[in-house]
């Protein structure tokens, strides 16, 4: 897979349980399944169900099928407007995948800036994964810099990047962010994920993948890498680029 990646950004924090043991069965899943994973679910053969969780609250959501189905509907059209010239000096950018749908005034167009602060804010929602007891593993997925363009020359001349998140026996996502380079996921848009340990050697494999759209389905690898979360200290919050 390709490592051009130049920077990723991230804030994790770990929490557990008790007492945890010291040996265990090593429990992960390889990165080169991901891309065969993301086929069956793009065509409903594995759409695993995960339940969303509000943090500030315990009151569980609604069931949500890990589809790329929701992304399609916020899928820019081939003469729709990504930019335009703001009040100030600095240009405004289309927020993606949608504005917060709380202030929507305020957050359909940003400055690049703004953006970039905006991502830094504290999650709204988070998906929880797993079935584990030992402890939790809060990740949040801000952005990306310096991505390859796997799309020049198609039809929209930037890559559609995406994170795929794999641990233990869970696989998650983002949503899809069109045609940049440098993507940053909003805190009201799905990038934050809670996951129940259930192995103390566990890992977490990310991949930052291109999104393609029907008709096809073999989305394009850009990056990988691995956490190990036995290097984390309990109650931190780490910030990782």
């Amino acid at each position: 897979m390709s490592m051009e990646m130049k920077l990723m950004m991230m804030r994790l924090s770990l929490r557990l349980a008790g007492v945890v043991p010291k040996c265990c069965i090593l429990c992960g899943l390889c990165l080169c399944l991901l891309p065969e994973w993301l086929r069956r679910i793009d065509k409903k053969e594995a759409a695993s169900k995960v339940l969303f969780r509000d943090l500030t609250t315990t009151q569980k959501k609604s069931a949500h099928a890990l589809t790329f189905e929701d992304d399609r509907q916020y899928m820019p059209g081939l003469f729709t407007k990504r930019t335009r010239r703001g009040n100030g000096a600095e240009k405004e950018v289309k927020v993606q995948p949608y504005p917060d749908p709380e202030n929507t005034s305020k957050t359909t167009w940003m400055t690049e800036t703004s953006l970039k602060q905006t991502s830094l804010n504290p999650s709204k929602k988070w998906l929880e994964c797993g079935e584990g007891h030992l402890g939790k593993i809060y990740l949040e997925i801000l952005g990306c810099d310096g991505l390859p363009n796997l799309d020049a020359g198609s039809i929209g001349d930037k890559s559609d990047p995406f994170v795929a998140i794999v641990f233990e026996d869970t696989l998650v996502r983002t949503d899809v962010i069109y045609d940049t380079l440098s993507p940053r996921w909003m805190p009201w848009s799905q990038r934050a994920f809670c996951f129940n340990i259930q192995h103390p050697t566990s890992i977490l494999l990310l991949g930052v993948f291109d999104y393609d759209g029907p008709p096809y389905t073999d989305h394009d690898a850009v990056g990988r890498f691995v956490i190990n979360y036995q290097n984390l200290v309990r109650d931190t919050v780490y910030v990782l680029r």
